[in-house]
């Protein structure tokens, strides 16, 4: 092999990366868009069950003894660590329910690229999993206890 083919070569594996990666950024920005859309609609009873005892635990109130839940600790902490970052609200479920949706969908990508198929196939699943990670029907565009669920299973 030459040089110059060599070059060639790696510049081509370069733009394709660069590419995937605008593409995988879009499919981000969509979730984000279609999350802002159903902003307001009223929350799952579960996910404000949730939100209230994680700021209970957030003021001290110990976990299994004044406040009790028959949901594992992490999500508790997951709910915790996004009212720390953007406090008691509407915003913090929004950025929780956002930055899960796109851990699932870069790992979806990953997931479906290393399976012999290429990365045709992964982002062929990252828009699937675009299209289908926020159904209305299955209240998948909340951040439902699934979907804290989804996120490291993927990976």
């Amino acid at each position: 092999m030459t040089e110059s083919t060599a070059t060639s070569s790696l510049l081509n594996r370069i733009a394709n990366q660069r590419i995937i990666l605008l593409f995988l950024l879009g499919l981000s920005c969509f979730i984000a868009l279609a999350r802002f859309h159903t902003y307001n609609e009223p929350l799952e009873h579960d996910i404000t069950a949730t939100a209230v005892i994680a700021n209970e635990m957030r003021a001290g109130r110990p976990y299994y003894s004044d406040v009790w839940e028959n949901k594992p600790p992490a999500l508790y902490i997951a709910h915790i660590a996004g009212q720390y970052l953007f406090g008691y609200g509407r915003g913090y479920l929004y950025a929780l329910n956002v930055s899960l949706a796109l851990i699932s969908l870069f790992g979806v990508y990953v997931a479906a690229s290393s399976l012999g198929m290429g990365r045709t196939a992964g982002l062929w699943a990252a828009v699937f999993w675009t299209l289908i990670s926020g159904d209305m029907d299955l209240q998948a565009n909340q951040p439902n206890t699934e979907a804290f669920l989804n996120a490291p299973l993927i990976w």
